[in-house]
């Protein structure tokens, strides 16, 4: 995973799920992260470790966190912990990052939790 150690892990979460509310037919995981990145770009994000543009075009700049390659082995194996991931998302960029629109992802949380307690 080219980017996973150039975002911390609440970049990475947030880009995540930016990106799969965002980029609907995705062709991988690279491009979930790079969609959900710009997004974060124009709603006015600075990441940490990587300038980007409007374009997706992308510069690793500097090493910023250490084992969030350890996110592609739990998609692999099925251990990841989506709904964990996208609360602590939706945590972060609620009282950090206000501007981006995790709405869907939001919705889908709710329903989820929802559907728990029947």
């Amino acid at each position: 995973m080219a980017l996973s150690n150039w975002l911390t892990r609440n970049e990475w979460n947030m880009a995540y799920f930016a990106g799969v509310q965002t980029h609907p037919h995705p062709n991988g995981l690279g491009e979930i992260l790079i969609a959900g990145m710009v997004a974060m770009h124009k709603a006015g994000w600075i990441f940490q470790g990587i300038t980007i543009d409007e374009n997706g075009n992308y510069e690793k700049l500097s090493q910023c966190c250490d084992g969030n390659e350890a996110v592609l082995a739990e998609m692999i194996s099925g251990t990841f912990d989506a709904m964990g991931r996208a609360k602590e998302a939706i945590a972060y960029a609620d009282f950090y990052f206000p501007a981006l629109d995790l709405s869907e992802i939001k919705d889908a949380v709710r329903i989820w939790d929802k559907i728990k307690e029947l």
